[in-house]
Parts: C-alpha cells; sequence; structure tokens
C-alpha cells in the first residue's frame, strides 16, 4: 500500500498526515523503515510513496530484530514464573494469572517498535505462535517440563496447558494478524490479559462474602477489578499507540465506547456459560465484535 501526497491513510484506514493541496505543500508520508510519519512536500510525495511501496513489500531487519528481542523477553519472563512456582516461591495458582497478565500487554507493546512493513503483523505473531507450540508440545507430552506444568496449570495436569493457556496464544496470534494495530485488538487483548487476570486474582483474595447473586463462583470484587484493569490497561496502551502516530487520536481518546466495552465483557466472564465455554475464546471474540462496531 503505497502512501498518498493527498492525506495518506494507515493500514487500518486511519487517516495519518493531513489533507495536501497545492504544490509543494507539505504532507505526511510513511515509510517503512520508521513508526513516524515524514513531512515532505507534494512534489516529493511521489518519489516517496514509490519508495516506500518497495519497502513495503519486504522484510525489514528493524522487525526481524524486534521479533527476536520480544521472543526472548517472553521467554524470560515465563521462565522466570516457571522457576518461582517450581520453588513454591509464590503460588501455582497466582504464578499461573501473573503470566497471563503480564505476558500478553508486554508483548502488545512490542507492536510499537515495528515498521509499517506489511510482513511486520506476522513477524510479531511468530512470538505468541512459538509460545503455543511449546504449550503444545508439553500439554502433549513430546516434550517434559515439570516447571512449566507447575507454574501453568491448575492442578498439575500438563494436559490442561491444551486449553484455557492454550487459547490464550491462540488469540494473540490470530488478534496480531487479523488487528494489527487497531482499537479492537488492543482492547480485547487488554480485557483478555489485564482483566481476566485481575478478576481471578482479586477475586480469590477479596471475593469472600460478595458473590454474585447469579453466579456464586464469581464476585463483586473480582468482576470490578476486570472492569478497572481492563478500561486502564486498555486507554493506557491506546494513548501510547496514538502518541508514536499509528492510531488516530480520536481513537485514543473515545474512553466512552472503551470503558462500554469493558462493562459488556465483564458481564459475559461473570456468566455462568463461561464454566461450559473458555473465557479466553468468549471474551475477547466478544471484544472484537463489539469493538469493530463501536471503535
Amino acid at each position: 500500500m503505497a502512501a498518498s501526497a493527498l492525506g495518506r491513510r494507515g493500514f487500518e484506514g486511519r487517516r495519518i498526515g493531513p489533507e495536501a493541496s497545492g504544490r509543494g505543500r507539505p504532507c505526511a508520508v510513511k515509510v517503512a523503515g520508521s513508526r513516524n510519519p515524514k513531512v515532505v512536500t507534494r512534489r516529493h510525495a511521489l518519489p516517496a510513496a514509490a519508495a516506500d511501496s518497495m519497502l513495503l513489500g519486504t522484510v525489514q531487519p528493524l522487525d526481524v530484530y524486534v521479533t527476536l528481542c520480544a521472543l526472548i523477553g517472553s521467554t524470560a519472563v515465563v521462565k522466570t514464573f516457571d522457576s518461582l512456582a517450581e520453588r513454591d516461591l509464590i503460588e501455582k495458582n497466582l504464578s499461573r494469572k501473573l503470566i497471563h497478565t503480564t505476558c500478553g500487554p508486554l508483548f502488545v507493546l512490542s507492536w510499537l517498535f515495528y515498521t509499517q512493513s506489511e510482513y511486520a503483523r506476522l513477524l510479531a505473531a511468530v512470538i505468541p505462535f512459538v509460545n503455543g507450540l511449546r504449550l503444545f508440545l508439553i500439554g502433549s507430552g513430546a516434550v517434559t517440563d515439570a516447571a512449566a506444568v507447575k507454574a501453568v496449570s491448575r492442578e498439575g495436569d500438563r494436559t490442561e496447558l491444551l486449553k484455557g493457556p492454550f487459547y490464550y496464544t491462540c488469540v494473540l496470534t490470530l488478534v496480531t494478524v487479523w488487528f494489527w494495530r487497531r482499537p479492537a485488538g488492543i482492547v480485547a487483548l487488554s480485557i483478555m490479559c489485564a482483566g481476566d487476570g485481575l478478576a481471578d486474582i482479586v477475586g480469590r483474595r477479596l471475593g469472600r462474602g460478595n458473590a454474585l447473586f447469579y453466579n456464586k463462583s464469581k464476585s463483586w470484587a473480582g468482576s470490578g477489578a476486570m472492569l478497572a484493569g481492563s478500561f486502564a490497561l486498555s486507554e493506557i496502551l491506546l494513548a501510547l499507540f496514538a502518541s508514536f502516530g499509528l492510531l488516530d487520536p480520536q481513537d485514543a481518546a473515545g474512553a466512552a465506547r472503551v470503558l462500554l466495552i469493558c462493562v459488556l465483557c465483564s458481564v459475559l466472564e461473570s456468566l455462568p456459560v463461561n464454566r461450559a465455554l473458555d473465557d479466553n475464546i468468549t471474551v475477547p471474540a466478544a471484544a472484537l465484535v463489539i469493538g469493530s462496531q463501536l471503535l
């Protein structure tokens, strides 16, 4: 997709630069090897757009570097929690939810450092894909990793890794490919990671005596934590992406719409239906559907 001299729109259909008309007037052009618009005059915009178009069709070295760094970082975070749980320094349920709460947001932050190459999203998707493959191999018994089983499973059964944790990585992979740097994708992952993770962590500690009247296994404390965590992380990430020039500032300013999505998803997560359906699938799916309409 080539940059246009007349107010080019980004990959998600968002305007990146102002309208430019008239000879020599400035307009914004996005260069594939960079993250921010570069202001050029109209007479220089077409050559820049042609160069941009060629670069967009190639794998950028910066994207490969960011992918390797993010993969090493995510592996280090997971291994740290695995080690802490194996040595009984933290509860295994807490370890499982800390992995759930931290890895996703850290991964989304890595999106900020990729270029505008059309291959960037595919390289980024390698990170959750590799982690999902690791969980699949351990859960199926092809690879033995007692520390990972203890840190990620509820009851110490390796096959548990093939359910919630594996679904988590699948959602991260699919959202990266199909909702790359889009508000709906950012909000959906914020809700799945921070929201759902905090709901469990807070609910287990502060949920006694305030169970929901329609689902005794959920609490007002847990649901409130999910709503607060989802909304806070969504707003922080949207503001960051807007500050990097990757989102229209209006998307970061739509707090009321983001709050509505978080409220609806928090209600969904609290329903008894999630005993049969994994909320790592239902919650982000609902957030994506609603977010695609509102954001």
